[in-house]
C-alpha cells in the first residue's frame, strides 16, 4: 500500500504560499472557529499530515526537524494552522507505529488521510464480537473537521498491568462519527477543535492500540515517535517557537512605522523597545536550537536503535517544555513594548498574545511536567511514557 503523491521537497515549495494564505485568513478563520476546508485541504494535499511517515506508506520521509521546522513556520504565519498541521501528522505517526497492519493500510489508502483523536473521553462502552461497542464523546479533538479517521482514548480493565487498567486508542472512520462544534475559547479560536460522538459505534479489535504506554509494531522503521506523550509536548513547543517568531516580527514592523514625537526617531529606537525585541531574538535562537539539537539526538537514536535514551528523552522533553514557557514570556515581553495599537481585537498581536496564551494550559506542556523530569533524573521515579 502506497499513497504517496508528493515527497518532501513538494511540501517546502508549497509552504509559502500555504503561509501566506493562512497568515492572511486568520482574521475570518478565528470568527469562525475554524482554519477553513479550503486551507485544511491545500495543508492535507501538500502533505503535512505525513511528514513523519515512512515513505513506504505513503509518507515524506521526514525527519523530526523537518516536522518542527513545519510547525515553528506555519505557526509564525497562523498559530491554528500551525498547531491543527503539526497534530495531524503526529497522530499519523501514533497510528503508524502502533496501529495493525489492516488499520495503517486502512487510514493511509487516502493520500489526505488525517487522524484527530482526544484523550478526553466520557464514554460507556462493552465488548462485542471482537472489538468495543462505544457511545460518548471526546472533546477537544484539534482538526476533526477534516479528519478522515477519528476517536480517542479509553482506559480499559486489565488484570495483567500495574494498576490494573491500561489505555488504548481507538479509531473509526470520519463518516461513523458526529461533529459537535463546541470549540469557542479565547486563543487558537481556529484550530476547530470540537467534540467528536460516538453513537453506538462498533470499532472492530484491528481499530484498537495501545496508546500511549505502547510497544510499537516490530518492524516499523519510526515506532520509537509511537511510543510516550513526548510529541504532544514537542509539538506544542514548536507552535510557541513559531508565536514568538510572530509576535517579534510584527512588533518590529508596528514600531518602524511609528514616530518618536520628542527625537524624531522610529518608535523602535527608543532604548527599551530595541533591549527587548534583541532579547526576545537571543533566547528565541536559543530555544530553536535547544529544540533541534535534543529533537536531531532522540531521532538518531531512534532510528539506530529503535529506542532513544533517557538522556535523550530527558532533554527533548525538558527542551519542549521550556521553549513552550519561554516561548509565551518572548510574546509577552515584545507585547510589553508594542505601544496601544496593540490592545485592537481585530490586530495581529493581539491575536498572536492571545494564541500564546491558550497551549501553556495543555496538560503536555504545563510546568507540573518539570518535575515529572525531575524525579526521573533523581532517580525517584523510573522512566515511563510521561517522559
Amino acid at each position: 500500500m502506497k499513497a504517496q503523491t508528493n515527497c518532501l521537497d513538494d511540501l517546502w515549495d508549497a509552504l509559502p504560499a500555504l503561509k501566506d494564505k493562512a497568515k492572511s485568513g486568520a482574521e475570518a478563520a478565528e470568527e469562525r472557529r475554524w482554519i477553513g476546508d479550503d486551507l485544511a485541504n491545500d495543508l492535507l494535499e501538500a502533505g503535512v499530515g505525513r511528514i513523519l511517515l515512512d515513505q513506504e506508506v505513503g509518507g515524506l520521509g521526514g525527519t523530526l526537524t523537518d516536522w518542527i521546522r513545519l510547525g515553528c513556520e506555519l505557526s509564525a504565519a497562523d498559530a491554528s494552522s500551525g498547531w491543527v498541521s503539526s497534530h495531524w501528522a503526529m497522530a499519523a505517526a501514533v497510528v503508524a507505529a502502533n496501529g495493525t497492519d489492516e488499520l495503517v493500510s486502512d487510514v493511509f489508502s487516502d493520500p489526505k488521510a488525517c487522524v484527530a483523536s482526544s484523550n478526553l473521553g466520557k464514554l460507556d462502552f462493552h465488548d462485542e464480537d471482537g472489538g468495543l461497542r462505544i457511545s460518548g464523546s471526546w472533546g477537544f479533538a484539534s482538526g476533526c473537521l477534516a479528519a478522515t479517521y477519528v476517536g480517542g482514548d479509553i482506559l480499559l480493565e486489565d488484570a495483567d498491568v500495574p494498576g490494573g487498567f491500561r489505555m488504548v486508542s481507538v479509531l473509526a472512520p470520519s463518516t461513523e462519527a458526529s461533529v459537535v462544534e463546541t470549540w469557542d475559547p479565547v486563543g487558537l479560536a481556529a484550530t476547530g477543535s470540537n467534540q467528536i460522538v460516538f453513537e453506538d459505534v462498533l470499532v472492530p479489535k484491528m481499530a484498537i492500540y495501545d496508546w500511549p504506554d505502547s510497544k510499537p509494531v516490530a518492524g516499523r522503521s519510526r515506532g520509537f515517535l509511537g511510543h510516550g506523550v513526548w510529541l504532544i509536548s514537542t509539538s506544542v513547543a514548536s507552535v510557541h517557537l513559531g508565536l514568538a517568531r510572530a509576535a517579534i516580527d510584527a512588533v518590529r514592523k508596528e514600531l518602524a512605522t511609528k514616530t518618536n514625537r520628542m527625537t524624531g526617531e522610529p518608535a523602535v529606537a527608543k532604548p527599551a523597545a530595541m533591549r527587548a525585541l534583541e532579547e526576545a531574538e537571543g533566547l528565541l535562537f536559543s530555544l530553536r536550537a535547544g529544540l533541534d539539537l535534543a529533537a536531531d539526538k532522540v531521532w538518531n537514536e531512534g532510528m539506530a536503535s529503535g529506542t532513544p535514551s533517557q538522556q535523550a528523552r530527558m532533554q527533548l522533553r525538558l527542551a519542549g517544555l521550556t521553549a513552550v514557557h519561554q516561548g509565551t514570556a518572548i510574546v509577552r515581553s515584545v507585547f510589553d513594548v508594542a505601544g496601544a495599537s496593540a490592545l485592537h481585537r481585530s490586530g495581529r498581536i493581539q491575536r498572536i498574545f492571545r494564541d500564546a496564551n491558550c497551549l501553556i494550559h495543555h496538560i503536555s506542556s504545563i510546568k507540573d511536567n518539570f518535575e515529572l523530569v525531575g524525579r526521573v533524573r533523581h532517580q525517584l521515579d523510573p522512566l515511563s511514557f510521561k517522559i
